[in-house]
This record gives structure tokens, C-alpha cells and sequence, in this order.
């Protein structure tokens, strides 16, 4: 316990030691000589030269250092030598330059931290985010750091760096009408740029000491929610319209940024002891909130579409396993009794890709697809050597049970795996050109005008904070150079084509104001916009109604029919695929086991977990009382 205390005491003497001797060469650095300053333009060099030897500022680094240090130990926080007053005095007497002190360092604060969260999560490399990860933690949690900025701030006045007397302003320069009692701001509202310039220099060093506080806070926290934010449903579906990465989150900056520093506010941050890793706990409202979970209160602001900015700002810190994870758990094909059979199982493949259409070259080709996510438990396969052709017009349904990786391969065809996925192997060819390699300018071109997706979850695929119009004219113009007002047009057309009654007034509503249907409805249009050779429906009807459902199918059929589209359905209900696909790809596992028509599939079943999934499905009529049908379940490596 002794020692600890002691050791404790050691790191923290020692970090206020370097951190006050750092800012010590630094300040003494400053373009410019105090002693000038002090003295005024008036004074001989003599006089310079003996001022310079009373306050010592000729002597060695480390002695100048001691000497102020021992300063700090007398009377009240020591003495200026712009001044001779002592440092509390000084502030009081300068209350009014105390105030505009704060609020710079506020702004200093929040525009740094905006700037350094967004390079650290927009950057393609990985040590900016890593390096502001780690910095603004150990400042959190680390007592010495507080110390060790007021001995900055200290420092900074003593050595004048402080809007001090007349004398320390330009000779000349009148001073502005009393306005607000702030001497900067009354420069700057007198319109009097040379003063405000003057007295900006004295402020900007102690206000950017005072703003590593508040800087440490806030860049972590809107760190979080910009990386929270690149995990929304509505980025990904912008990125697959075309938008890039940048370009669809940057609409939601500003409100992320006010709910982050409205968050800093409504948290109180309870620290009982000093924790290096910078893992604070909360306490907000009364509750204690998780360590590695930490929140701060939904709804702080919202935007047109209600939905709340500044929540949960490490969601999503933990890594995504992909879409095999299940509380640590990951399929091992080795282990389940019907992956045994895909290899071992000769059945003839049936499928349309295989067999071919005669004259006609495939739209898309897939060859030996193969994606991973690396994590720090493994590696798990979520895609493993998919191949299949699909061709214009074509139907094809990829069926399977949820984490068998239907949606991995979708996001795989068109390069939005998300970290830490990746493509480690195949090829994926659109018309002859090859999309796996591309960088993201190049993808980005093929995504919305050669690819469309749509989503599953309509109620959070669309930007809460932009009208269905604006959301709609980005998608168009990305790909065609047409104005906004034919884009607003050929989106009225296409709305009026999906079922929306009255285009022209709900383009201008936000998607709140539309049902889950609707929202659909929207989101096929836009898929559709740019006339893509392949759309791509990823389970386009699971959080719909019955009916609705009907409805969204029967348009999706309709369209693709009218356009000459190539349809992929991703899907886990096998009544869509009877009544809508031509061909299906049984997926198990991250791979196809069984490729054929529908009708050959519903009818005579090749592999055992095709047929697994068919007698999974309830037949009324013949329905008897038991247990019902289940497929086994597949343990994983990661854990039991």
C-alpha cells in the first residue's frame, strides 16, 4: 500500500515536473524579449540590458527555471514581472480579460477537438485515432495532468503572456470604446484590427493551455460519435448510392457537435481515484454507468426527424466480430454434422450461373469470393469461395439462416465490409471490370449507378436530419450532371413510380414523416435511380408488416421486370424465394452448398441442410403436435 502511494506520488511529481519545464523553455521561446516589453519602446539598451539581469534572463535555462519555480512558493502564486503585482491580484484586477481568457479557450477547445476527432477517425491510417485514443485517456485519468496545466497557466502570466498594462500594446493604437469591458472584444468591435491583433497575441498562449483541459474531454467524446456516427444504417446507404464516406456523415456535424458539447454539461464526472488507462466511471441522474459503456442522455438534441444527436458515444467501441459473432461464438464447419456433407456430398450443381444462358454474358461475376473478419479472438469466415454468375433479368434468391453471411457477401460485392472485415481473396466482375482492389473513388463510381442495395431496416436507412428530396437529388447528381431541379424532377417521377402519392409535396418531408413502407418504397426508388444494371434487396422485407410486404415485393418484381434489372434477394424466408426468384443459392456457413432453380430446390432438395430448411417450414394442414423442426445447432471455437 506504502509503495503504491509512493509510486504514485513519483509518476505524478515527475509528470509536473517535465510538464512545467517543457512549458518553461517554451514560453521563455516566445517571439519577443520581456524585458522590452516591461521597459517600452522608449527605453535605452542599457536599460534594457540591466532589466534583463534583474529578472535573470541571461542566466542558464534551468536556473531561470528554478528561479520562477521558487516564485510560485511565495506570497499569492508569485509575482508577474510585467506587473509586479502577484498572479491572484492580477486576475482580479483584470476580470474582464480573465473572461475573455475563458471563453477563447473554449473555442480553442471545441475547434481543436473537431479537427483532431475528425482526422483521427476520417484518416486512413490507424495511429492518429490510436495516438488520440491513448493521449486523451491518460489526461482524463491522470491527476498530474491537471496539476500540471495550472503550473502552465501560471507560468504563462508570470512571464507577462497576459493582456497586462497600456504599455505592453503597440505605441499609437488608441483604445477602444468601453463597450463590454473586454478589451479584445472592444478592439474588435471598434473595428481597431491592429489592437485586436495586439491583444489576441497576449491571450492565445495561456487560453491554448487552459483549453488542453476541456480539449482531452471533447475530443474523445466527439470521437466517438463521428466513429458512431460512419456505423449509422443512413452512411452506409449513402456510401452505396455513391456518396463518399466524407460527403454523407458531413450534414450531421454540426448537430453532433452541439449534442457533444451539450453532453459535457449533463455528465458529471465521478472519479474517486486516479485511473491511468483513463477508464472513468459515471454517474448521471443517480445511476452509475458501465466503465467501457459510457453515455451520456439521449435526446440532448434532435434533429427535424426526432431523432436524438449525442447518445452512446462508444457505441460500437467494441470490435464487430461480423456476422457469424454470437456472444463470442463463431461457426466451426469442422464441427457441425451438415458442413460434413458439403465437401464430401456429390450433387450435381444445378444452378443457372453454372449452366449458362445461351448468348449471353453475365451482368455479374463472383469467383472464389472469400471475406474474414480478423479479431482478437480469431478469425472468423464469414464468405468462403462464393462463386456464382447472375444474368439480366435474372432472379436470384441467396437463402440461409442468419450469420450464414448473406449480408457479408452483399456488402462484399460492393466493397462496404465493415472493420475489421475484409476481402482476402476472389475476384467480383461487373460488365468485364474487376471491383475488388478498387480504392474508394473507384468503387464509390460503380455503387448507385452499376449497383443498387436496398437495405433492411427502412426506419434507419434514411438521414433523419435531410428531407427525402435533398437525400434524393444527392443520389441522382453524384452519378448524372443534371441541376438540382431536373434531379428534384426525375425524383418526383421516380416516387410517383414507386406508389407515393403527391411527389412533389412529400419530397420536401422529412423520413419521419413517412411509414416503414413508405420509407421502402423511397428507398427502392433510389436504388433504382441512376438505372442499375444489378439491385441488390438485403432482406428488404423482414421489418415490415404482412401486407406491406406483399406490396414492397410485387413493386420490386414490377420494376425489375419493366427495367431489364438482374435481381439478388437476400432472404431467410423461403416463401419470397418460391414466389418471386428463378434460381436460388442455399448458403451455409459463408458458403453455397447448393445452387439450383427454385423449382428443382422445393422439389427435390439436394443437400441435407437444404432440405433442414424446408421441413422448417409449417404446413398447416398437416401440422401435428410435438416439438418442431430445428436444425442443430453448431458450436464455435471462441468459446464453449
Amino acid at each position: 500500500m506504502i509503495s503504491t502511494i509512493f509510486k504514485r506520488l513519483g509518476i505524478a511529481l515527475a509528470t509536473v515536473f517535465g510538464a512545467s519545464i517543457f512549458a518553461f523553455i517554451l514560453l521563455r521561446k516566445v517571439p519577443g524579449d520581456p524585458a522590452r516589453a516591461i521597459a517600452g519602446d522608449a527605453a535605452t539598451d542599457d536599460a534594457i540590458a540591466a532589466l534583463r539581469k534583474s529578472m535573470g534572463l541571461d542566466d542558464n535555462l534551468f536556473v531561470q527555471y528554478g528561479n520562477y519555480m521558487g516564485s510560485l512558493l511565495r506570497g499569492d502564486f508569485g509575482f508577474s514581472y510585467s506587473t509586479g503585482n502577484s498572479v491572484g491580484s492580477l486576475l482580479a484586477q483584470r476580470l474582464p480579460a480573465t473572461i475573455e481568457l475563458g471563453l477563447l479557450s473554449v473555442v480553442i477547445a471545441i475547434v481543436a477537438a473537431v479537427l483532431a476527432a475528425s482526422i483521427a477517425v476520417y484518416s486512413r491510417r490507424r495511429w492518429p485515432d490510436r495516438f488520440l485514443r491513448i493521449a486523451s485517456s491518460l489526461a482524463m485519468g491522470s491527476p498530474p495532468f491537471w496539476i500540471a496545466l495550472l503550473a502552465l497557466l501560471v507560468l504563462s502570466i508570470q512571464l507577462g503572456i497576459f493582456p497586462g498594462p497600456e504599455g505592453r500594446l503597440s505605441p499609437g493604437m488608441l483604445r477602444p470604446p468601453n463597450v463590454t469591458g473586454m478589451f479584445t472584444v472592444d478592439a474588435l468591435l471598434a473595428g481597431q484590427w491592429g489592437t485586436f491583433a495586439n491583444a489576441s497575441w497576449h491571450l492565445i498562449l495561456p487560453a491554448t493551455i487552459i483549453a488542453l483541459g476541456p480539449f482531452a474531454f471533447l475530443s474523445r467524446l466527439y470521437r466517438n460519435q463521428l466513429r458512431g456516427t460512419l456505423r449509422e444504417t443512413f452512411v452506409t446507404v449513402a456510401q452505396s448510392h455513391g456518396l463518399r464516406r466524407f460527403r454523407s456523415t458531413r450534414a450531421t456535424w454540426p448537430a453532433r457537435a452541439v449534442g457533444t458539447v451539450t453532453g459535457c454539461f449533463a455528465v458529471v464526472r465521478r472519479s474517486p481515484g486516479w485511473k491511468p488507462a483513463g477508464r472513468e466511471s459515471f454517474r448521471m441522474a443517480g445511476h452509475r454507468f458501465h466503465d467501457r459503456r459510457r453515455h451520456h442522455p439521449e435526446g440532448l438534441c434532435r434533429g427535424p426527424g426526432g431523432t436524438p444527436f449525442g447518445r452512446h458515444p462508444l457505441r460500437g467501441s467494441q470490435p464487430r466480430l461480423g456476422p457469424h459473432h454470437d456472444r463470442g461464438r463463431s461457426p466451426h464447419p469442422s464441427r457441425s454434422p451438415l458442413m460434413s456433407h458439403t465437401n464430401a456430398l456429390p450433387f450435381p450443381s444445378r444452378s443457372i450461373a453454372s449452366d449458362g444462358i445461351p448468348g449471353q454474358a453475365p451482368v455479374l461475376s463472383v469467383k472464389g469470393l472469400t471475406t474474414n473478419f480478423d479479431t482478437s479472438s480469431g478469425t472468423v469466415h464469414a464468405v468462403r469461395d462464393v462463386s456464382f454468375d447472375l444474368y439480366k433479368r435474372q432472379r436470384l434468391a441467396i437463402v440461409g439462416e442468419s450469420g450464414s453471411g448473406k449480408s457479408a457477401l452483399a456488402m462484399s460485392l460492393v466493397g462496404l465490409v465493415p472493420p475489421p472485415g475484409r476481402i482476402v481473396g476472389g475476384s467480383v466482375k461487373l460488365h468485364g471490370t474487376e471491383l475488388v482492389g478498387l480504392d474508394d473513388a473507384g468503387i464509390s463510381k460503380i455503387r448507385g449507378r452499376d449497383i443498387g442495395l436496398v437495405f433492411q431496416d427502412p426506419m434507419a436507412a434514411l438521414d433523419p436530419l435531410k428531407t427525402i428530396g435533398t437525400q434524393f437529388v444527392e443520389t441522382i447528381r453524384v452519378h448524372q450532371d443534371v441541376s438540382v431541379k431536373v434531379a428534384r424532377r426525375m425524383a418526383c417521377e421516380l416516387l410517383a413510380e414507386v406508389g407515393v402519392n403527391d411527389p412533389e409535396r412529400r419530397i420536401a418531408d422529412y423520413p419521419h414523416q413517412y411509414s416503414g413502407g413508405m420509407r421502402q418504397r423511397v428507398l427502392i426508388a433510389m436504388a433504382i435511380a441512376n438505372d442499375p444494371a444489378v439491385v441488390i434487396a438485403d432482406e428488404p422485407t423482414t421489418a415490415l408488416d404482412v401486407t406491406t410486404q406483399a406490396q414492397v415485393l410485387d413493386l420490386l418484381a414490377k420494376i425489375c421486370d419493366e427495367r431489364g434489372n438482374a435481381l439478388v434477394m437476400i432472404t431467410h424466408n423461403l416463401g419470397i424465394v418460391e414466389e418471386l426468384c428463378d434460381s436460388v443459392n442455399v448458403m451455409y456457413a459463408g458458403r453455397f452448398v447448393e445452387s439450383s432453380s427454385t423449382r428443382s430446390l422445393f422439389g427435390t432438395p439436394a443437400h441435407p441442410y437444404s432440405k433442414a430448411l424446408l421441413d422448417c417450414v409449417i404446413d398447416p394442414a398437416t401440422a401435428k403436435r410435438g416439438a418442431l423442426p430445428a436444425i442443430p445447432a453448431r458450436p464455435g471455437p471462441f468459446g464453449r
